[in-house]
């Protein structure tokens, strides 16, 4: 049916069904045909009544329809499907929505309506203010409005921009819909202009969306635009009222002023106003009498401090001015401890070259009753945990900066900081603990030892999350304990000094990770001594699982396992042009490589990593970190490069492995086994002592007899584990053949007792692979032949995979012609009786084509 007979058909319904019915057959038809706009146009009149009534989703289909398929040739109804849109009830504004921004290419093209799109759009954001509609369209709504004005602004009239602009301020009031008022305030700041009357409120919002951390950014970016527009000074005098008039604002709007302020001085984006005005602000701020106010105001003034202090803006009177401000901020230190004289007169009397001239600098050299304010601020709003933690981030970074700063290097503040350094493991914030941690990999940049060794010692409390006295290190305790064998997998024996932390899981495992930040940073600046400790103390954190969390272990023992070495026994290169042209190389040896001359290594401990790994595998108790250790520990074994230059880990590997898996107790220390992971556990360790075979030459002949009979006692296992077990034996055949000569008529005898489909290939493979190695079987018994033959012909006759049944005669020709001519009239009946019967042709007597019948 063509387009008019199908507009016949509905004119003639008289029905909503048979109605609804022919509004899908012309919109289906419009979506697959090319239709003339006047045909359009003439369809159009016949859909208009049905965009009111119940058909309405229907009409509403049709114009998708055309607005989709027909974009250029509706181009005369434009205004009349606009018009349809700007009408209907609040319920279907989500459907109207989608067909203005497909009607529009998503704001780009308003032709015909440009003028009256602005009011239509003010009305929606106005009436969805308080939607509870079962779809929220506000984001959608709001991400709509963003794109007209960034592509046709010029549209909209300043009375649009103030509707619109008053629905996004009841907006802002919504934590979730912050983020996308913020994204249109953006565009309206980048690609028009923010009316000034309207600028007032959104300031406001802007300040406090600055503590928002998902909206920080945006709110940061928006200022900024603002600053280099023509509404900068009208934005810096608001924000001094903001900061003169403080008892009007949220304290967050407050606060939100005083970080804009301090980043316009961190970025240098600072031009307006004189210091004088500015400090006046931050007086004011002091009598908010509020810990979030106190910390970003003497965060902010430290900021203008720095700034200015270089530059010489600060006069007598603007330090004046800033010693009242931190003496008004003295209302959070006990009064016993409040000053009893202000800094600045303490600087005046003791400076003789004291006139009004006198640089800002020598103002504050003197800087010891500051210091009492620090030492103040760090007992008061540090080390005390009630303290909301964003306060207390504040202060601490506050007081580490003063530790880059020439003038405040003293012992005092050495003291102040090692208050923080002791305080670590009764740390309960992460944030505040990454900022510490941050600060101490900092002061290691000078690379003097004493440090470096000072850092680790704290970073090693923190991963055996223990706090002591300040003169206790436990670096010492912790190598003394280290050196013997027989420690291996004790945790360390601490004394009453060291007494448990208060680190949470994710804490002690961030020190795991400074520690190899650490590692790294002294292998790449040579401090050999340092980079072998820390490798060691890895090691011995990853097995003591009575002292360690699991967690910190597993990223202990991910670390030591991805060292690795080449062909040349040469470890993790890294270079650094600041020092050398040449790589550094950690070695596990100290010849001179190749061509490259005389290059500088260090030798790591590789024992240590066996240790540890034999450690885990003796006593771990928690099942996700050993099934870990052991996935890791396959592919690290089978460096050789690694292992090769010391016996005596990799035997005592081996030992351990072998004794776990024969008396089944790899399990025994494990508190919680999910399902199924037993097996997993087993298999693989099963898989682990086939890589030891790599390393035969170390072993005693007992030690590689009981490797082969451990894999042997594998095949009475389940299916994968007895599947990796026979592919094992048929490795060992080639690695270590004595022994498993001394075990082939077992594994024979153990292998014709299978009957399993799912071990055929393995089976098969082996005795292939026996059968081509003529000294091993030369001593086989007639009972043996007759359990090979056994074994290749049931797999013959119950063989479902064409493979399998060529891979079973293949092997009973090879064992049949490794048979002396005089031995093989033996078995020649059972051969030809067990393959006729496996032939379709058994009834008639005929030999299946892949026989062949050897004299």
């Amino acid at each position: 049916m063509n387009l008019r007979e199908l507009v016949q058909n509905l004119d003639q319904s008289t029905n909503i069904a048979a109605q609804s019915k022919n509004l899908l057959a012309i919109t289906d038809f419009i979506r697959n045909n090319d239709v003339p706009s006047q045909q359009l146009v003439s369809c159009w009149n016949k859909i208009v009544p049905f965009t009111s009534g119940q058909l309405r989703p229907e009409a509403y289909d049709w114009i998708k329809a055309c607005i989709l398929y027909h974009y250029t040739d509706c181009d005369l109804l434009r205004l009349d499907f606009f018009k349809i849109i700007s009408s209907g009830s609040s319920d279907t504004i989500p459907q109207r929505l989608g067909l203005l921004k497909d009607l529009t290419k998503q704001g780009r093209d308003l032709r015909h309506f440009e003028h009256d799109i602005g009011g239509l759009l003010g009305r929606w954001i106005l009436g969805e203010v308080n939607s509870k509609k079962q779809k929220d369209i506000r984001v959608e709504l709001m991400q709509y409005v963003t794109n007209v004005i960034k592509f046709s602004y010029v549209y909209l009239s300043a009375d649009n921009i103030t509707q619109i602009m008053n629905g996004i301020t009841l907006y802002f009031e919504l934590g979730h819909l912050r983020i996308h008022c913020l994204a249109l305030l953006d565009t309206l700041c980048r690609f028009g202009n923010l009316p000034s009357a309207l600028l007032p409120d959104f300031l406001r919002q802007l300040c406090t969306s600055l503590m928002d951390t998902d909206c920080e950014d945006a709110a940061w970016n928006i200022l900024k635009n603002l600053l280099v527009s023509h509404s900068a000074s009208l934005t810096m005098n608001l924000v001094f009222e903001i900061l003169h008039q403080n008892s009007k604002f949220d304290v967050f709007c407050v606060v939100g002023a005083l970080y804009f302020l301090k980043r316009t001085f961190v970025e240098d984006l600072y031009q307006f106003h004189g210091t004088a005005l500015l400090l006046n602000g931050f007086a004011q701020c002091v009598e908010k009498k509020d810990l979030h106010v106190v910390s970003a105001l003497l965060e902010t003034t430290l900021s203008v401090i720095y700034k200015c202090e270089d530059a010489d803006k600060l006069n007598l009177m603007d330090w004046d001015k800033v010693v009242d401000i931190f003496e008004g901020c003295s209302w959070i230190w006990p009064l016993e401890k409040q000053p009893s004289c202000k800094i600045r007169y303490q600087i005046v009397n003791s400076s003789p070259e004291f006139n009004k001239e006198m640089d800002s600098k020598l103002l504050w050299s003197n800087t010891s009753k500051y210091l009492d304010y620090v030492d103040n601020m760090i007992e008061q709003l540090y080390l005390r945990h009630t303290v909301p933690n964003e306060v207390r981030n504040n202060v601490l970074g506050n007081v580490l900066s003063l530790s880059h700063i020439d003038i405040f290097k003293s012992e005092r503040l050495d003291t102040i900081l090692k208050k923080i350094i002791l305080s670590i493991n009764s740390e309960n914030s992460e944030s505040v603990l990454l900022c510490i941690y941050d600060w101490l990999m900092k002061s290691v940049c000078d690379f003097r030892i004493e440090n470096i060794e000072y850092v680790v010692d704290v970073l090693l409390r923190s991963a055996c999350n223990v706090f002591c006295v300040e003169n206790q290190y436990i670096s010492p305790i912790w190598v003394q304990q280290s050196q013997t064998i027989k420690n291996i997998g004790n945790p360390v024996k601490l004394s009453n000094n060291f007494r448990p932390g208060n680190l949470t899981t994710n804490s002690v495992v961030l020190a795991i990770k400074y520690l190899i930040k650490i590692f790294h940073l002294a292998t790449q600046k040579h401090l050999n001594s340092i980079s072998i400790s820390i490798y060691t103390w890895l090691c011995r954190l990853a097995s003591w699982n009575s002292t360690v969390h699991p967690l910190a272990r597993t990223e202990a023992m991910n670390f030591i396992t991805t060292v690795s070495c080449n062909n040349r026994n040469q470890i993790l290169y890294i270079f650094d042009d600041e020092l050398s042209t040449a790589p550094t190389i950690l070695s596990i040896n100290s010849r001179v490589l190749g061509n490259l001359g005389e290059l500088s290594y260090t030798i790591l401990p590789h024992a240590e990593s066996i240790y540890s790994i034999v450690a885990i595998l003796k006593y771990e108790t928690n099942t996700q970190l050993l099934l870990s250790t052991l996935e890791k520990a396959k592919t690290y074994i089978s460096n050789q490069a690694i292992c090769i230059h010391n016996p005596v880990p990799i035997r005592i590997l081996c030992e351990t492995v072998c004794d776990l898996l024969q008396k089944e107790k790899a399990h025994k220390n494990l508190t919680d086994i999910p399902v199924g992971k037993k097996n997993d556990i087993y298999l693989s360790l099963y898989q682990i002592s086939f890589t030891l075979f790599l390393y035969k030459g170390f072993y005693s002949k007992n030690l590689q007899d009981g490797l082969v009979y451990t894999i042997f006692n594998g095949l009475n296992k389940p299916f994968p584990i007895s599947k990796q077990c026979i592919l094992g034996l048929s490795l060992a055949i080639y690695e270590l053949p004595g022994s498993s000569t001394k075990y082939l008529g077992d594994i024979i005898m153990k292998i014709s007792q299978v009957t399993s489909s799912n071990l055929a290939l393995p089976n098969l493979e082996f005795l292939a692979s026996l059968a081509s190695h003529p000294n091993l079987i030369k001593n086989l018994t007639v009972e043996n032949y007759r359990r090979v033959f056994g074994i290749a012909l049931s797999y013959l006759r119950n063989a479902n995979n064409p493979y399998v049944s060529t891979f079973a005669y293949y092997v009973t020709q090879t064992w049949f012609l490794s048979l002396k001519l005089s031995d093989r009239q033996k078995f020649v009946q059972k051969i030809i009786t067990s393959m006729i019967a496996n032939t379709e042709a058994a009834s008639k007597q005929e030999l299946d084509e892949s026989v062949e019948l050897v004299n």
